[in-house]
């Protein structure tokens, strides 16, 4: 059964834990906004003290120069330049930002295990002048999204109980996981979703939230004082959704059609034949709307660098264990279309935030594992953004002792409850009546 992912508990929870997880190597891009970053109202950590790791974009337009942040910082040519504007990271646009870029290297690494069976990764840096960075990782081991079907064995119409039987037909870690780019593919890969969401292509006014069982993961981040949150599945252009974001009210009219990652299937189609796949979509003959999602995921790698984010032969041991600036790719091909626009077969995905387990990893209450990570985080509160990447290890599994017993269970099992079959017994499901 999948359980939803939990929602971050404070560090402090797990205070008394030892030292369980590292980063072996790791890298960080923070884009502070002028007008509503608290670092910078706060001066909470000294930007000179990055050197040439501190730059800064504002390319407001503005009457008054001395408004803009940055100083001699900034790059002054980026805005009349062809460079300018972003195509697809397009918050840069509404604000300056003071950019600021460094080395993970964590005072504190955590691997917890919850009391809902999640997993999650906890590390701490510190930043130039003492302040903290921290970022949080939430997933569930066991995610995987089923259903409860009736079993007629006999294909007579009589049911002879029922079973549990995985969404789409296959379970989803394994086909994020076999489909991942510049990994293995016998690792384990998490997308970390818990906050996406689809707009609807009759109405796209309308917002689809992914239904619980359907998120994988989540993660949220501190940098000195600014708040942050994983970015979520991105299910259309990446500027479509900053728009969305943006908006008070979403009005539909003004999302084009062909901003969203979409081909209407018809049951029984094949999705790498269909013709909307293949011309209709952006309308360029021959190049399908998977090729198209390839082309913008290494666009938007290449408005992260040249915006802020540091090239791999700049990063530390020349980017070696540390991911690309690429976001992940999902074509949901192997996924059988039944003909509803809700779900996700003939819907395509960028994923900006993600976590993987290298093969071998145990993940489970005292195993070992090891891995890489990706996640860019969007501000709350705050226009701010911030990137961090790298590869972890884990120790130890350790299980957090501070919190509460996971209730649905207990309730589920103290009041013998059936679900699809099943029964809680010792805390874990197993057949009913067996």
């Amino acid at each position: 059964m999948s359980r939803r992912v939990l929602l971050m508990l404070p560090l402090a929870v797990a205070a008394c834990d030892p030292h369980t997880a590292d980063i072996t190597v790791g890298d960080y891009t923070t884009w502070l906004a002028g007008t509503n970053s608290l670092t910078l109202f706060r001066d909470s950590v000294p930007l000179d003290a990055y050197g040439d790791d501190h730059s800064a974009i504002d390319c407001r337009d503005l009457d008054d120069d001395s408004l803009r942040v940055g100083g001699d910082a900034r790059d002054k040519k980026l805005c009349t330049s062809n460079d300018w504007p972003p195509s697809h990271e397009s918050w840069l646009v509404n604000d300056g930002f003071e950019i600021v870029r460094g080395e993970i290297d964590p005072w504190r690494g955590e691997a917890i295990v919850t009391n809902e069976g999640d997993l999650q990764l906890a590390f701490h840096h510190t930043l130039p002048g003492g302040a903290d960075m921290r970022f949080e990782v939430v997933v569930d081991p066991n995610f995987r999204p089923q259903r409860c079907e009736e079993i007629d064995a006999n294909d007579d119409g009589v049911a002879e109980g029922v079973e549990l039987v995985d969404v789409d037909g296959s379970p989803w870690l394994d086909e994020w996981s076999r489909t991942a780019n510049g990994l293995p593919n016998n690792g384990t890969l998490f997308y970390l979703n818990a906050n996406a969401f689809q707009l609807d292509p009759r109405d796209r006014s309308v917002r689809w939230n992914l239904p619980r069982e359907w998120r994988a993961g989540y993660a949220t981040a501190r940098f000195a004082d600014d708040s942050f949150v994983a970015r979520a599945t991105r299910f259309g252009l990446p500027s479509t959704y900053i728009q969305v974001a943006d908006a008070i009210v979403v009005v539909g009219e003004l999302v084009p059609a062909n901003s969203l990652f979409f081909c209407e299937l018809q049951e029984g189609d094949d999705p790498e034949s269909s013709p909307c796949l293949q011309d209709q979509i952006f309308g360029a003959t021959g190049s399908n709307v998977k090729d198209r999602l390839d082309s913008i995921a290494g666009e938007v790698a290449t408005e992260l660098q040249r915006y802020g984010a540091r090239a791999s032969k700049d990063l530390p041991g020349g980017g070696n264990g540390i991911p690309s600036l690429r976001p992940q790719t999902h074509d949901n091909f192997w996924r059988q279309p039944d003909a509803e626009f809700e779900g996700l077969d003939g819907w395509q995905e960028l994923h900006y935030s993600w976590i993987w387990f290298a093969p071998g990893s145990e993940l489970e209450e005292g195993g070992r594992a090891s891995g890489q990570f990706s996640i860019l985080f969007d501000g709350q509160s705050t226009t701010s953004r911030m990137l961090v990447r790298g590869s972890f290890t884990v120790e130890s599994w350790v299980r957090d002792f501070w919190t509460t017993a996971y209730l649905p269970i207990e309730k589920l099992e103290e009041n013998g409850t059936e679900v699809c079959g099943q029964v809680v017994r010792d805390g874990e499901f197993v057949p009913a009546g067996g």
